[in-house]
């Protein structure tokens, strides 16, 4: 029998939204003998208790209903699925708030404050939005205008590869009556029954009474102004990762449900907005699996599993049904979970995952268990096998495993990534479950505030990784990269995103980077007295908990406390940020020498021609008169031009955008390049240079130089400074050991690497080793401080350990003679009697020297590799294993092994498939080339295995990065089958067919044939001048040219 709901429950939920509707106090209390004592507050009707227990049908034994018909199936739901009476249910009011009791600033501001573009677009001020414990009200762009679900009953029943489902949904109607709609996606509708008030006496609806297309259902009841409809449907569980689908690993599975951020429609018929939230009940039948946990707490049973009503938009709800294993309790409450078998390689997540937690939980000024009460009462982390994508849920949340477990001995680089995934993921249980966007336009604001809080949690939870630079290479100048393209996306689109391409292109993309970007610039433009962007973070997070907020709420949290500020630099934050969140690209500060002064003026920056944009650009500076590189507060604004008064002699610099903080790039004059790069060549005076301000622009040696070789490089690129300037800045590279600054040089130098072996290879009178000529000449203290033959006894420095990994891929791909010798040495184990891996490899050297092997070797390699691979400790380490194999050169292997991961049970899981597609795409043009044939005869096939849309768009944009002018201008392809039919192939040329298969991806395909054909047109006027400079300005010697010869004789050595 189905456990029939106590009746005191029913009442609290009765209570609870009757007293959110008419903002009154009437929480019944619960006596010792679980009596219910109302007090004088509610009158409750008497007929909230007449349910009789055997008005329930039995369900205990569900049994998997076999292939039938669709009638069939429906008689089969209607005997074994319960008939939930309509008692409790209550009609709502759509204008209902709930004040936070620990406001740290006046939430009442916050929650009146007024977005002007939403009153445009819809009539109605933003303060109805609705928070979790309330009905849905008006929203930026309703389903059906006029419309308001108040609730969902939910009931799932797996049945082998697909579900049955039964949905009870109370709708209101508050203009024209008579037509509803929902949202149902790959739902196959058996039946609909309706009611006015309730289901006792339902009626049929009748299938010319609705109709399903395009994901949209429509029914035509009768006209009244509210109903309740019984919903009988099946649906499919999927293998993406999305919807409820089934994942798997090793030998086993887990049934779960991830409905981010528009899967809700695919798994029951609803409202699948941000705004549209009703409180939710789920039920699940579940005969598989040991385990059972929902964003809610359960009810019943692990087999009958009913989960307490939770309100939340439907994107955040969650359900996994598993046989994981408890991993360990990392602190009170918290509970990872993995798949069994995985032991000792939890220490590290599970110091991090305290550290960050208690952050997050001062941070925001609000206790993680505290957000819901009926929250599950522990916040459980999976170690996903097979699930990369993002897991936004209340209670529970999934990391990739390689993420997340290392055992105690690991590569700094696994580290970098498990610190900063862990953290993004937990801040966003409070930055997209506490708060969550009006639109998906405002998916900036929650993005921003979690990805930036999560920076600041992880640099008090792993104190050995410096932050800075990190945020500083992985986050900022990653950002400008992206957002230099004329396709990139504006963090804020004009209009409300609906389209679910649309909206997933947008959450998946450039506001991940440039959201915490702008953010970490604009907290330090509000100053070093307060943190004001946690001041407004923590407002939202209090002051509109379980609401929806946009970017009005987000300058509201700032404001109400900086207008009181008496000296600020920028009047108006949201005027300040809006062309910085409205228009994509970003500014270039020039900085103009003269006589007792220097001219500031700005040009928006893009890698072609861009319309002006006026930024109001925050201001740091230091000069070698009087170095400063820690102050990167701004000291001043400019939004078009200005002159500083300043004397400098002659050989000193200024240098501008301290530390690289500042999201825009710094132009000089001629003169002072000359005087900057002079220091930089002079041992001496380039200590004074911050290494963040020598890879971007300006503190400390560090990030004087990060600044500085990122900026040329990209000016350079983008035609605003010529290549020798940039090159000599670049060559000064022969000094620097510091991860950070070697990332900036590989980001940008693997631009032209590609272009130029692509270059080279199409004309053989041309250097087939020009590339080679800067490597050797770039790469000299690295190689002799730090060496590639690293101490494994002893534990070195992250970033030491981060840049001889990147520097030595970098090199080995290039054909350095001394890296590919250390590869080979490090790679056989000089213990074992037959050819095996040697397990003593340093962690962070591993990628390059497998990818060299591979490239180099023969098939012992292979071999050696897949036997390494089985014994492989690590979910990381066997990843790693796999991406190496793109690096061959044997073109018949990888069509295999590309083959392969089409297949099911082949040795590719899911998760790697696309990562070992990538390595292909980026190991070569040859590759690169292969891979896009194989991918445009397979698109389909790759989409169902490879794990959907997410996965092909992503890809997409590492094809039109790696594709050189070999198949965008006039080559002919080398795939003899696929020439036949396209002589002239190109990667526009497919993206652009009408048979492309591309689907759902075609819009998104086009952004990254826009992109494509920006790297064309650098190609056309820009590939030859760099080739011709480091061929006239190479200053190599008899001993570069020896070990040329090298290469070879290595190569040969190796294959013995």
């Amino acid at each position: 029998m189905i456990k029939r709901k106590p009746a005191w429950r029913m009442i609290i939920l009765s209570c609870l939204l009757i007293s959110f509707n008419f903002k009154v106090d009437c929480l019944p209390i619960i006596t010792s003998d679980h009596s219910i004592d109302l007090g004088d507050s509610l009158a409750v009707p008497e007929d909230i208790t007449s349910a009789e227990e055997n008005d329930i049908p039995d369900v205990a034994a569900h049994e998997k209903i076999e292939e039938t018909s669709d009638e069939q199936k429906m008689a089969a739901i209607r005997t074994t699925l319960p008939i939930i009476s309509h008692d409790g249910f209550y009609n709502l009011n759509n204008s209902i708030h709930v004040s936070g009791e620990n406001d740290v600033m006046n939430a009442a501001e916050i929650e009146n404050t007024e977005d002007e573009q939403t009153k445009v677009e819809t009539g109605v001020p933003s303060n109805t939005v609705v928070n979790t414990q309330q009905a849905a009200t008006p929203m930026l762009r309703n389903l059906r205008d006029g419309q308001i679900v108040l609730s969902y009953s939910v009931e799932i029943t797996p049945n082998g590869d697909t579900f049955l489902g039964r949905a009870i949904i109370q709708v209101e109607l508050t203009d024209e009556w008579g037509l509803v709609t929902l949202h149902a996606e790959d739902l196959n509708i058996f039946s609909i029954q309706y009611g006015f008030m309730n289901l006792d006496a339902p009626l049929e609806l009748p299938p010319g009474d609705y109709d399903l297309e395009d994901g949209v259902l429509e029914m035509w009841p009768e006209e009244a102004a509210a109903y309740v409809f019984l919903i009988e449907y099946e649906g499919q569980i999927r293998n993406d990762g999305r919807g409820v689908y089934r994942g798997t690993y090793d030998d086993n599975s887990y049934l779960a449900m991830n409905l981010y951020p528009t899967h809700a429609r695919r798994v029951y018929p609803c409202m699948d907005l941000l705004t549209a939230g009703a409180p939710l009940t789920m039920t699940f039948h579940n005969e598989e699996y040991n385990n059972i946990i929902g964003s809610s707490l359960n009810d019943g049973t692990v087999r009958e599993a009913e989960f307490l009503p939770i309100m939340s938009p439907t994107h955040l709800w969650t359900l996994v049904a598993h046989n994981f294993a408890n991993l360990i309790n990392p602190g009170d409450r918290l509970r990872m979970l993995s798949r069994v078998g995985v032991s000792g390689q939890d220490s590290y997540a599970s110091i991090v995952t305290q550290n960050v937690i208690n952050f997050l939980n001062e941070y925001t000024g609000k206790n993680y268990f505290e957000i819901d009460a009926s929250q599950d009462q522990n916040l459980n982390i999976f170690a996903m096998p097979d699930l990369t994508q993002p897991w936004h849920s209340l209670s529970s949340v999934a990391i990739w495993e390689p993420y997340m477990l290392m055992e105690n001995t690991y590569s700094a680089k696994q580290q970098k990534l498990a610190l900063m995934k862990m953290a993004e993921t937990y801040a966003g249980q409070w930055f997209g479950y506490v708060i969550f966007p009006q639109n998906w336009r405002f998916a900036w604001v929650t993005e921003a505030l979690g990805r930036h809080a999560a920076y600041e949690a992880a640099m008090e939870a792993d104190s050995r990784m410096d932050m800075i630079e990190v945020l500083v290479a992985d986050v900022i100048q990653e950002s400008m990269l992206r957002d230099g393209y004329a396709s990139a996306n504006v963090m804020q689109p004009d209009d409300p995103l609906d389209e679910e391409v649309l909206i997933r292109d947008h959450v998946n993309g450039l506001i991940k980077y440039k959201g915490p970007a702008l953010m970490h610039m604009l907290k330090l433009i509000l100053g070093q007295n307060e943190d004001y962007v946690q001041i407004g973070a923590n407002a939202l997070i209090n002051g509109r908990t379980l609401q929806a907020v946009s970017s009005q709420h987000f300058f509201a949290s700032l404001n109400n406390r900086w207008n009181s500020e008496p000296v600020k630099l920028i009047d108006n934050i949201e005027e300040y940020l809006e062309p910085w969140i409205t228009t994509n690209g970003y500014p270039i500060l020039h900085v103009q020498f003269r006589s007792g002064s220097v001219l500031l003026q700005q040009e928006r920056f893009g890698f072609t021609a861009r319309e002006v944009t006026h930024y109001n650009i925050p201001i740091t500076y230091t000069t070698s008169l009087n170095p400063d590189f820690e102050n990167v507060y701004p000291v001043q604004m400019i939004d078009d031009q200005n002159v500083l008064s300043l004397f400098l002699p002659e050989e000193e610099w200024i240098l501008f955008n301290i530390q690289g903080r500042g999201y825009y790039r710094v132009n000089y004059d001629e003169e002072m390049w000359e005087r900057i790069i002079e220091a930089l060549e002079d041992p001496d005076r380039r200590e004074m240079i911050h290494p963040l301000n020598r890879a971007t622009d300006s503190v400390e040696l560090l990030f004087f130089y990060l600044q500085l070789v990122d900026d040329v490089l990209n000016l350079a690129r983008a035609g605003k400074l010529d290549y020798e300037t940039a090159f000599r800045v670049v060559l000064t590279m022969e000094h620097e050991t510091n991860y950070a600054v070697w990332k900036a040089f590989v980001r940008n130098m693997d631009f032209l690497r590609k272009r130029l072996v692509a270059h080279v290879t199409l004309d053989e009178d041309l250097d087939p080793d020009i590339y080679l000529r800067m490597v050797r000449r770039t790469i000299g203290t690295l190689e002799q401080e730090l060496t590639f033959y690293p101490d494994i006894l002893v534990q070195e420095d992250t970033s030491v350990a981060m840049a001889r990994g990147l520097v030595m891929d970098h090199a080995c791909r290039a054909n350095y003679a001394p890296c590919i010798a250390a590869a080979i040495d490090w790679f056989y184990d000089p213990n074992s009697a037959e050819p095996a891996v040697n397990p003593n490899i340093p962690y962070d050297i591993r990628p390059a020297v497998y990818c060299t092997m591979v490239r180099e070797g023969d098939d012992q390699v292979i071999e050696a590799l897949w036997a390494r691979y089985e014994i492989e400790a690590t979910h990381y380490e066997r990843v790693v294993i796999l991406e190496s194999l793109g690096c061959s050169r044997d073109q018949d292997l990888l069509r295999e092994l590309l083959q392969e991961t089409l297949d099911q049970g082949g040795r590719f899981p899911k998760t790697e498939r696309s990562r070992f597609m990538m390595s292909v795409m980026e190991s070569s043009y040859d590759n690169a080339e292969l891979a896009l044939n194989f991918f445009r005869s397979n698109t389909n096939a790759i989409r169902d295995a490879y794990g959907g849309n997410e996965v092909i768009e992503e890809m997409l944009f590492v094809m039109s990065e790696n594709t050189a002018e070999f198949f965008l201008a006039d080559s002919q392809s080398s795939d003899s089958h696929f020439t036949a039919t396209y002589p002239k192939f190109q990667f526009n040329t497919w993206v652009f067919l009408q048979n492309n298969n591309l689907d759902d991806n075609q819009e998104i395909a086009e952004r990254a044939a826009a992109n494509a054909m920006e790297n064309l047109e650098w190609d056309e006027t820009l590939l030859d001048i760099v080739y011709e400079w480091i061929d006239e300005n190479d200053a190599a010697g008899a001993g570069a040219a020896f070990a040329l010869l090298l290469v070879p004789a290595l190569v040969a050595l190796l294959n013995q």
